[in-house]
């Protein structure tokens, strides 16, 4: 672990790494098919198949087998998993045992300690530590605690000091959409035209020193965008940046620099550097807030010198991490330098934005995860837009989005999914008022080290 304030002795480690290991079935009580099923779980767990090992619990949980350790071992399966909402269901059942809830108020420790919730997490290694029959386990939890101090916040994935300070993520998409968008230059202006498209996106970062709660991250990221007619729409963007954490008393700070270029069909589009600064804390429970502040210094090609100029955001976010929703409201400004040409005409492309998102996940059968984002969008534009004919109007828009994703583990950690968007934008611009419907299927998997 890093940023323990103390090192922790081998006997510990060896202790953690059984904390968040399985435990055998030794109950005679239930019939021997959800024996089968639970000892097929246990020993592909052991193997680390964990998806595999996540369908034999389950199936032996619904051939009636109401152990608390099979709940355990549902806890530790869907925490190596990554479903950190599922494992803390599951360690919660597994407290109704005297002889179980030690472990399972530990791990329960970690779950909150994971997702920067100091006060959860302090409650639940103190039940560890009252509820322990082993002197191990409370020395374990006593030094989880002491760890807990308001301005030491860590993130123990595994226990290794230097887990996942890395990290690289590849993703291939290709799919179908019935009304292709314009990206940067006019983002809310749509072709009207169908069209297939692929393509790929490379993300990765590194901590330099620390974790994500105390330290210093360089990251970049690579997106290609390709269209099988509409060779103008394709869209490069090239980005990096570095970005510092603190944790101080209950609040993460983090300002974050970024660069990035794009380009549009072939030639540039925009060059960005932005600066965001953000502040997020714990509400108690399992409930967080993020508080956040962008600015964006634009520099535009020759031929979109009317996208020159700044952009402000400020965002504010809410989440219940334990049931995997959020709920974000932000607020946008621009100062651009619009268009004006020589016989009049003016448009401009300096809108304020009101946006209100919600997500929410959900576990399906088969280890399939659906994940629902509706938002709605408010643009004002700053100033009227003049027509050929002299009229004048200030252009509004209203845009309603709804995305459903659904997501499935593969083998050797890839990961199928399948994106339905659909946006309706309403406006008192003609051309900017259109539907559009969009089916993308992508195959992903991140590299951790």
């Amino acid at each position: 672990m890093r940023n323990c304030g103390k090192k922790l002795s081998a006997s510990t480690v060896v202790l953690l790494f059984f904390v968040l290991g399985l435990l055998p079935f030794s109950s005679t009580a239930q019939t021997q098919t959800a024996q089968e099923f639970f000892a097929a779980g246990t020993e592909l767990a052991r193997q680390g198949d964990y998806p595999a090992a996540l369908q034999q619990f389950n199936m032996a949980l619904a051939d009636g087998m109401q152990t608390a350790v099979l709940y355990y071992n549902l806890g530790v399966t869907n925490y190596r998993l990554g479903y950190l909402h599922q494992a803390a269901s599951a360690f919660k059942r597994a407290t109704s045992s005297p002889k179980m809830a030690g472990l399972a108020y530990y791990n329960l420790g970690l779950i909150a300690r994971h997702q920067n919730n100091p006060a959860l997490a302090r409650e639940y290694f103190r039940r560890a530590e009252q509820s322990s029959r082993t002197e191990n386990l409370r020395k374990l939890s006593r030094h989880a605690l002491e760890t807990l101090s308001p301005d030491s916040i860590v993130t123990p994935d595994n226990g290794s000091p230097n887990a996942e300070r890395g990290l690289l993520w590849i993703e291939i998409y290709s799919g179908y959409d019935d009304n292709v968008l314009l990206a940067g230059a006019e983002d809310d202006i749509a072709s009207g035209e169908e069209d297939v498209f692929g393509g790929t996106m490379v993300f990765g970062h590194y901590y330099t020193t620390g974790d994500r709660n105390n330290g210093l991250r360089i990251y970049g990221l690579s997106l290609l965008d390709r269209y099988g007619d509409l060779d103008n729409y394709d869209l490069d963007i090239a980005a990096a940046g570095t970005d510092y954490s603190i944790t101080i008393d209950r609040w993460r700070h983090n300002i974050d620099i970024l660069l990035l270029q794009s380009r549009l069909g072939g030639d540039r589009l925009e060059n960005i550097k932005q600066l965001a600064v953000s502040s997020t804390t714990g509400l108690g429970g399992d409930f967080h807030l993020r508080l956040q502040l962008e600015y964006e210094s634009i520099e535009a090609a020759p031929a979109y010198s009317f996208l020159d100029g700044k952009r402000y955001t400020g965002k504010l976010e809410l989440s219940e991490i334990l049931r995997d929703w959020k709920l974000e409201y932000s607020l946008e400004d621009n100062d651009r330098s619009d268009y004006l040409a020589e016989d009049g005409v003016f448009q401009s492309f300096s809108p304020q934005r009101h946006k209100l998102a919600v997500t929410k996940h959900f576990k399906l059968l088969y280890e399939w995860k659906l994940e629902l984002e509706g938002a709605y969008m408010q643009s004002r534009y700053r100033d009227a837009n003049i027509l050929f004919d002299g009229t004048q109007r200030k252009r509004q828009d209203n845009r309603s989005l709804l995305s459903v994703r659904l997501y499935k583990p593969l083998l050797h950690d890839w990961r199928l999914g399948i994106v339905i968007d659909h946006t309706e934008n309403k406006s008192n611009s003609d051309d900017a008022d259109y539907s559009r419907n969009a089916l993308t299927l992508t195959l992903d998997k991140a590299f951790r080290f």
